[in-house]
């Protein structure tokens, strides 16, 4: 074998997956089933987090930028979470800021460690396709159709969007920004269950249905002019 390989950055690499690898494994087997059931009950989440007092809001971004980097957390629950314990507008800000930050950690994992570490837990055969999709000629407008599709996990799109030659800037910014209506329709729909605000939930159910079936639209619009082009 080719000792050149064994660089400084190779080996870094190298050092870096495997403590990734062995931190994700200590999370899967001792903290995400805690973390699922913490979540999942509402009213114990909000004590849970109240309990730190002035550092709650810290706390709960914590949770936000890690259900971002570990996949397989689902962000809405979270998202949801907010509104429910922190109202509106506060509610949807913190979720915000904690899904930009965690995406620009895992954005940066991804470029850093490349398709070593994604291969981890995304199909060769997704990654291809995604990236198709985001270095296109159409593909900021790409990005923001994947990032409406709701069948698509959104932090599996920031890892694959980060080993795409795409600038990080334009990917990120389309990112976060078609992530809004997302994520306020939820911590909103948050808010609406702790007020027990059955009416505005009615409003908020109909307005991400809207959502959905606009992705939709907008995906088959997109792959339909991409096939053509």
């Amino acid at each position: 074998m080719d000792k050149k390989i064994f660089t400084r950055s190779f080996v870094l690499k190298l050092i870096g997956i495997a403590l990734l690898a062995l931190i994700a494994v200590i999370f899967l087997i001792k903290f995400y089933p805690q973390i699922m059931d913490l979540v999942s009950d509402k009213e114990n989440f909000k004590d849970y987090i109240h309990s730190f007092g002035a550092l709650g809001f810290a706390v709960f971004i914590f949770f936000e930028i890690l259900q971002v980097i570990i996949a397989i957390i689902p962000g809405d629950l979270f998202h949801i979470s907010a509104g429910f314990i922190y109202g509106m507008p506060l509610g949807f800000i913190l979720a915000y800021v904690g899904e930009l930050l965690g995406a620009l950690i895992a954005f940066g994992i991804a470029k850093f460690f490349g398709a070593e570490i994604v291969k981890k837990f995304v199909s060769e055969k997704l990654i291809i396709k995604t990236s198709e999709l985001i270095n296109s000629v159409k593909g900021t407008f790409g990005i923001l159709i994947l990032c409406l599709i709701p069948a698509i996990p959104k932090d599996v799109l920031i890892y694959v969007g980060g080993l795409t030659p795409v600038k990080p800037s334009r990917f990120l910014a389309v990112f976060l920004l078609s992530r809004i209506p997302d994520i306020f329709i939820k911590a909103s729909g948050g808010a609406a269950i702790y007020e027990r605000d059955y009416k505005s939930l009615i409003i908020i159910g109909a307005a991400f249905l809207v959502l959905i079936s606009l992705g939709f639209l907008l995906k088959n619009k997109f792959l339909k002019n991409h096939k053509e082009s």
